[in-house]
C-alpha cells in the first residue's frame, strides 16, 4: 500500500495516494512509513492541520529521519508559522547526510522574509551544497535583487544557470520524442545567430545537426526520435546553451508614465493596461536578448517555449526593469518580493496558454514583438476575467486544470476583459484573477514570434 501510494503521488494523484497511505496506516497504526506518506499527501493537498495531526502520531518525533522534519517544515510554512518551520528544517539538518531540500527551504524562507543576514549565514555554513543547488542560488539571487543589488543578483543568477548545467537539467527536461515546434525554434534561432555573425563553432555544428530534421518540419504534430548515437547527439544539441549574452544596461528601463495614476487604477480595479511600458533602450535590449539568447529550453505541448530567470533568463535589462518597477509602484509592489520571472515565445501555427491563475499577488505581463508581426491587432493579447480563484484551491487546481476553471467561470458568470496585442504593452493585474492567452495570428518567421515576459511579485495563492 505504501508503494502504491508513492506511485500515485509521483503521478500527481494525491487523493489516491492519500487513500492508500491511510489504509496502510490502518493496517499498522503508528507505522512511520505510513505517517510520512500521509504528511506528504496532506501537504500537497493543502490540509496542513491534518499533516500536523499525522506527525503527532509518531511515538518519538525526535528520533525520526530528516524527511519527517522536512514535511513538518512544509506544514508550518503552509500555516504561516515561519519560526516553527525554520526549527523543523534546522532539525532536518542535524543528521547526516546533509539535506539539500532543507537548506533550500530555509533559503526560501529567509529570502521571502528579506532576511539577508540569515541567508548569507546559511550560504557560509553550507557553501558547497548551496553552490551546487539551482533553487538555493535562485533564492539568493532574488534576495539580492529585492534589495536593489542588481550586479550581485545577476552574478547569482549566472551561478544558478551554471549549477543547472552541471547537473544536466536541460537534457533531463527535454521531451522525447522531440516535438517539431521545439526543434523548429532552436534551428531558426541558431540560423538567426549565424546571419548576425554571433554563432561560434559549437553552434554551427549544432545547426548542421538540426538541418536534416528541420527539412522534415512543417507539421507541428511531427516528432523526432532517432536512436543510438543520433539520439544522444540530438539531445546534446537541443540541451546546450550556445549564446547567453551579458550586455550591460545602465539606462532608464521604464517608459514615461504616470505611475501615481496607474497605481490608483490598479487599487480600484485590480487590472490596469500600461502602454509604452519600457523605455526605447530597454525594449531594444530585451528584444535582442530574447531573439538571440539560447535559453529557451522549457517546452509546453501547446507549442510555446519558455525561459526562467533562474535558468538564463536574467539579462541586466530585465533585472533593471524589475527593480525600477518596484520603486515606481510603492503602493502596489513596494516591498513585495519578486518571486519569479519568465519569458514565453509562441509558435505562430499554434495557440497560447490555457485558462489559469498564478500564485503571486501582482502579475506584470508585457509583450515585446513589433506590432507589424501581428496580423490581427483586435486580438493576440490576453483575456482576464473579473473572478479570482478560491484561496483554498491547490496549485494544480488553479494552474493546471483549465476545464475546472472554465466551469467555475461559467457558473459565476465572470466577465472577460479583452486586452488586444500591442508592442510594449503591459497588463498589470491581480494574479489570482483567471486569465488566458487570446487567439493569436502572427506572421510566419522567427523574428515575428509573439514574445511575452512575466514578472510575479508577492506571495498570493498556494504553491502546493
Amino acid at each position: 500500500l505504501i508503494a502504491l501510494s508513492v506511485a500515485s503521488y509521483e503521478d500527481g494523484n494525491f487523493h489516491d495516494a492519500l487513500g492508500s497511505a491511510r489504509r496502510a496506516g490502518g493496517l499498522n497504526p503508528g507505522a512511520p512509513q505510513a505517517i510520512l506518506q500521509i504528511m506528504r499527501c496532506q501537504n500537497r493537498l493543502g490540509d496542513y492541520y491534518a499533516a500536523l495531526a499525522a506527525f503527532e502520531k509518531l511515538e518519538d518525533p525526535t528520533a525520526v529521519p530528516p524527511d519527517f522534519h522536512i514535511e513538518l517544515g512544509k506544514t508550518y510554512s503552509g500555516l504561516d508559522r515561519r519560526a516553527k518551520a525554520i526549527d523543523a528544517y534546522r532539525a532536518a539538518l542535524t543528521s547526516a547526510p546533509t539535506s539539500t531540500e532543507a537548506i533550500r527551504a530555509l533559503a526560501q524562507i529567509y529570502a521571502l522574509d528579506g532576511n539577508s543576514a540569515e541567508l548569507e549565514a546559511l550560504a557560509t555554513q553550507y557553501g558547497p551544497e548551496i553552490g551546487a543547488d539551482v533553487e538555493s542560488q535562485y533564492w539568493r539571487a532574488l534576495d539580492a535583487l529585492n534589495h536593489g543589488e542588481i550586479d550581485s543578483a545577476g552574478r547569482l543568477f549566472r551561478e544558478s544557470l551554471a549549477a543547472s548545467e552541471a547537473r544536466g537539467d536541460t537534457f533531463k527536461a527535454l521531451p522525447w520524442p522531440i516535438p517539431e515546434p521545439r526543434l523548429r525554434h532552436d534551428y531558426e534561432q541558431l540560423e538567426l545567430l549565424q546571419r548576425r555573425g554571433k554563432l561560434e563553432a559549437a553552434g554551427r555544428e549544432a545547426l548542421a545537426v538540426l538541418a536534416p530534421y528541420y527539412a522534415q518540419s512543417g507539421d507541428p504534430q511531427t516528432t523526432f526520435s532517432p536512436e543510438g548515437a543520433k539520439a544522444q547527439t540530438l539531445t546534446r544539441v537541443l540541451g546546450t546553451h550556445y549564446h547567453v549574452p551579458l550586455t550591460p544596461f545602465g539606462a532608464r528601463a521604464l517608459g514615461q508614465n504616470d505611475y501615481t495614476a496607474i497605481e490608483g487604477t490598479y487599487l480600484s480595479e485590480r487590472l490596469v493596461v500600461i502602454d509604452d511600458f519600457l523605455s526605447p533602450e530597454a525594449l531594444k535590449a530585451l528584444r535582442a536578448f530574447c531573439e538571440e539568447a539560447t535559453v529557451w529550453k522549457s517546452y509546453n505541448r501547446h507549442g510555446y517555449v519558455g525561459a526562467l530567470v533562474a535558468l538564463g533568463f536574467s539579462p541586466p535589462v530585465l533585472l533593471a526593469i524589475a527593480d525600477q518597477l518596484r520603486k515606481a509602484m510603492p503602493q502596489v509592489i513596494g516591498d513585495e518580493p519578486l518571486l519569479q520571472a519568465w519569458g514565453y515565445k509562441y509558435d505562430q501555427r499554434m495557440q497560447g496558454i490555457k485558462m489559469h491563475a498564478d500564485f503571486a499577488k501582482v502579475n506584470v505581463n508585457f509583450w515585446i514583438t513589433p506590432d507589424e508581426a501581428c496580423e490581427d491587432l483586435t486580438t493576440g493579447g490576453m483575456v482576464v476575467y473579473d473572478l479570482p480563484v478560491p484561496r483554498s484551491w491547490t496549485f494544480a487546481n488553479y494552474n493546471s486544470d483549465p476545464e475546472r476553471l472554465a466551469a467555475y467561470v461559467k457558473l459565476h458568470g465572470a466577465k472577460p476583459v479583452r486586452v488586444p496585442y500591442r508592442e510594449n504593452r503591459c497588463v498589470l493585474f491581480d494574479s489570482s484573477l483567471i486569465h488566458v492567452t487570446d487567439s493569436m495570428r502572427f506572421k510566419p518567421g522567427y523574428e515575428n514570434r509573439r514574445v511575452n515576459v512575466t514578472l510575479l511579485y508577492g506571495n498570493g495563492l498556494s504553491v502546493e
